[in-house]
């Protein structure tokens, strides 16, 4: 009888562990042309600095998702915007040569998608990111307040997600959904 309770408590392991591995499998979503929306596929894309890390980034990502990018802001139905783009670093206001030394570096843009409808420009939203990294040093360790690159790629690619996630997400399509609509005259 031992053997045989030995046998079906690993086969319920298995099934238990290949259940768990479904499910955590379908939390994941991959990032695909298909899951990016097909009426934000046309954009004309603006920024403070287009040469910038976040800018490249976000166009190599959107590029990637099938995105066109036009010339002119007449020639596409959407303006993706990013303005404010600063990065900034908390320095403790004390150090201690017996205790661990923290510095915040902080990532900030904000991102506007524009829809142009009957030659107005409509705004689906403005929303300011925010991406924050801190690293904290031993007490025999030697930091600087400058932001290293590491650090710049880190935040950039957390802005560029948030960036991307709030194109395709539902909110995103139900504002310009509601946009399209034809206003009731009361």
């Amino acid at each position: 009888m031992g053997i045989f309770n030995e046998a079906m408590l690993k086969l319920v392991k298995i099934v238990v562990l290949t259940i768990l591995c479904c499910f955590m499998g379908s939390c994941f979503h991959l990032q695909t042309q298909d899951a990016y929306p097909a009426n934000l596929k046309n954009l004309y894309f603006t920024s403070d600095n287009v040469y910038n890390e976040i800018s490249q980034n976000l166009q190599s990502k959107l590029r990637a998702m099938g995105v066109h990018f036009t010339e002119s802001k007449n020639a596409a139905p959407f303006t993706l915007a990013l303005s404010d783009s600063k990065t900034s670093t908390i320095l403790p206001t004390a150090y201690s040569t017996s205790s661990a030394t923290a510095y915040i570096y902080t990532l900030t843009v904000t991102a506007t998608l524009l829809m142009q409808k009957n030659k107005k420009k409509l705004t689906v939203f403005q929303t300011p990111l925010v991406a924050t990294q801190s690293v904290t040093l031993n007490v025999n360790q030697v930091g600087s307040s400058a932001i290293t690159p590491l650090m710049r790629r880190t935040l950039t690619r957390q802005i560029v997600n948030s960036i991307y996630y709030l194109l395709i997400s539902k909110g995103t399509q139900h504002t310009i959904i509601s946009l399209n609509q034809p206003q009731r005259k009361h």
